[in-house]
């Protein structure tokens, strides 16, 4: 039976968690410190206390679980839906760069996997592939002949994983201005030309954002 106690625990865990997804969006791995965790909050340093979470990878690896179950969520419900290998590939990356500009936690899980290499964290391999995720449906797209092309599956969903999240880090950082919809179907129509996709505007206006609970 949950007591009062579980429940203010509990409460105070969500509150580390958004707080140091706030930071860590903004300033990284790196730049993150219990410290800043703890102003964001408007709370001493102790309440982000050794019961909670014993050191700031602890941290950013619970941030990244609980938004890996998110994107396994829309992965699952964008791969049962319509569409070319391609589109659906594109409706994730739509779906998953619009809920990291409303959701911190999303914002925070996504630069984390980005810069877990640079900022050597170790986190578990777990279900969620983005990487093989995205081959299979390029794989799709080729396989089917909705994309004619000799280029690899894997060199393709590198260039739009890739230049997707610098367009997002360049929106972050004021390079660009905040139109994140339209700045990614921009790129993708330049991406798609080169890769010999007769109407690009038709196919980035099918595209619709899957949206998930917090």
């Amino acid at each position: 039976m949950e007591t009062s106690r579980d429940r203010r625990k509990a409460q105070r865990r969500d509150e580390i968690l958004r707080a140091a997804a706030a930071v860590f969006a903004r300033r990284g791995y790196h730049g993150t410190t219990i410290a800043g965790i703890a102003a964001e909050m408007n709370a001493p340093r102790s309440a982000v206390g050794y019961h909670h979470f014993e050191t700031k990878e602890d941290i950013a690896l619970a941030i990244v679980q609980h938004q890996r179950a998110r994107w396994a969520e829309l992965i699952r419900r964008v791969s049962d839906g319509p569409g070319s290998g391609l589109e659906q590939l594109l409706t994730i990356l739509l779906s998953a760069a619009l809920d990291a500009r409303r959701n911190p936690l999303a914002a925070a899980a996504a630069r984390l996997t980005f810069e877990q290499r640079a900022a050597e964290l170790s986190f578990p391999a777990g279900d969620l592939q983005w990487r093989a995720t995205g081959e299979q449906m390029i794989a799709r797209s080729i396989s089917e002949g909705d994309l004619v092309t000799t280029r690899a599956a894997s060199e393709i969903v590198t260039q739009f994983f890739a230049a997707s999240y610098g367009l997002v880090t360049a929106e972050d950082n004021g390079f660009e201005e905040p139109r994140t919809q339209y700045n990614l179907c921009r790129l993708w129509a330049d991406l798609l030309l080169a890769l010999g996709v007769d109407d690009p505007a038709t196919m980035l206006a099918r595209l619709t954002v899957v949206e998930l609970p917090d």
